[in-house]
């Protein structure tokens, strides 16, 4: 007899994923098809970021996501980077850029009018 695996608890793989996903996908990341280059940034959610100070696996997670960006040419942003302290951990685990309190509080002068440059 062959027993069917939901019946002993075992989710199929592609279910699985497809179920994480649905109910995480801050943890998916979309890299792009064309080739990686500067311009190319993938944000760590703040979650987890702010994880790494008390969990083993966020902090694997930033680590592990910092090097295999890094690895296709992608630079990495930490969100919620909230003191000296967790903008050394982050620079210590390869992500390349921080934004947060600590890096400046947000500005409504940070986006210019359309068709407006830099200089003035």
């Amino acid at each position: 007899h062959h027993i069917p695996q939901k019946a002993l608890g075992h989710v199929p793989p592609i279910e699985a994923m497809k179920r994480w996903y649905k109910e995480k996908p801050e943890l998916f990341i979309k890299v792009p098809r064309n080739r990686p280059g500067p311009d190319n940034f993938v944000k760590i959610d703040g979650a987890f970021i702010r994880g790494i100070e008390h969990s083993k696996t966020d902090e694997a997670l930033v680590r592990n996501l910092a090097r295999l960006c890094h690895d296709l040419g992608i630079q990495t942003v930490a969100e919620f980077v909230e003191s000296q302290e967790l903008l050394e951990r982050v620079r210590e685990l390869g992500v390349t850029h921080a934004q947060g309190y600590y890096i400046g509080l947000p500005r409504p002068d940070l986006f210019l009018p359309a068709g407006a440059n830099a200089e003035g």
